[in-house]
């Protein structure tokens, strides 16, 4: 089900919607382009975004936010316009404030509201926002989307949003209940592949610059998984005070290993076996051992991708390490022996 501009829309094809732990939600599909056809010329004129909603028949809403049109794609036989969908939250990656934007001894979730206010967007805090910020500043060539991503990641916190268009922050959920236990040729699990990157640190340091009346600080971080040669990463934490530095390095440590492996899984349908649609910030037990999960481990879901009529739909399900993003670290990595 798409509604644009409060607006059933029928004829779409190629639907896909993405729903992510530490981004925006995404949905691209398309539909049989006809300039003669005043329904789709109101709907969808160049230079314009419409307000979106894609959901289930049944009522369950997927994304809200706004929708553009890209070029037609013409050809002899056939013609067709994409289109692009983002959550109401992607504002505020492409859009600027007006001036320079001082806090002073606020949480972040006072922040985030105060920026997001400007772009219609609320915000719903989930968990603990950490400690104060002493003095920040957003410029008005900085996006605001950026500003607050560093800022949330100094306090473990990622930044989505949720079905409704709200602009979320949360931390990582804790393992102990997967919604899915998935293994190495048998069903449900279709398909599974892995990337590995070669941004791997031995350890990550950080540094927090004199404050009112006191000095600086720097605290290091070793990364218990590395095998290797000396490979440090060094950031400097400029809007953390000195005490709350140990958290910042901690939260960066669990991005670095968030970021170096990512399994894609795919499965049949969009629900877990509780009936529960896929979502972000959850965890599946998976043993695959040719993707190197050579023992049953528990992931942590990153991005969930919906495609497919509503009929026959399949679910992609990007995965990462245990202690990603600032979550408790495991003791081993699912191929130590």
């Amino acid at each position: 089900m798409i509604r644009v501009a409060g607006e059933l829309l029928e004829g779409f094809a190629g639907v896909s919607v993405r729903r992510s732990l530490d981004r925006v939600s995404e949905c691209a599909f398309s539909v049989t382009w006809d300039p003669r056809n005043e329904t789709l010329r109101r709907l969808f004129p160049p230079l314009s975004q419409q307000e979106l909603t894609v959901g289930l028949s049944g009522g369950e809403e997927l994304l809200t936010g706004w929708v553009v049109a890209n070029a037609p794609q013409n050809s002899e036989d056939s013609r067709s316009l994409p289109l692009a969908g983002y959550g109401r939250p992607g504002a505020l990656e492409g859009g600027r404030l007006e001036g320079t934007k001082e806090f002073r001894s606020v949480r972040f979730g006072q922040i985030a509201q105060q920026i997001a206010s400007p772009f219609g967007v609320e915000v719903d805090m989930r968990g603990e926002e950490g400690a104060s910020f002493a003095t920040v500043s957003l410029k008005g060539e900085k996006a605001p989307w950026g500003f607050l991503a560093e800022l949330a990641a100094e306090r473990n916190l990622l930044l989505t949003d949720a079905p409704s268009g709200r602009l979320v922050g949360w931390a990582p959920v804790a393992p102990g209940s997967p919604v899915l236990e998935l293994t190495e040729g048998a069903a449900p699990l279709g398909s599974i592949g892995v990337t590995i990157s070669s941004d791997w640190y031995s350890e990550v340091i950080g540094t927090s610059g004199a404050t009112r009346g006191r000095g600086g600080s720097v605290h290091r971080e070793p990364n218990p998984f590395y095998r290797g040669p000396p490979k440090p990463l060094t950031f400097e934490a400029k809007d953390t005070a000195p005490a709350d530095l140990p958290r910042a390095v901690q939260a960066k440590l669990g991005r670095v290993i968030g970021n170096a492996m990512a399994w894609t899984a795919q499965v049949p349908g969009l629900r877990d076996p509780s009936g529960a649609i896929f979502r972000p910030n959850t965890t599946i037990s998976v043993l695959a051992p040719s993707v190197h999960l050579y023992r049953r481990t528990e992931l942590l879901v990153r991005d969930v991708e919906f495609s497919g009529a509503e009929d026959g739909l399949s679910t992609d399900l990007t995965l990462v390490l245990p202690g990603s993003f600032g979550g408790p670290l495991p003791s081993s990595m699912p191929w130590d022996n």
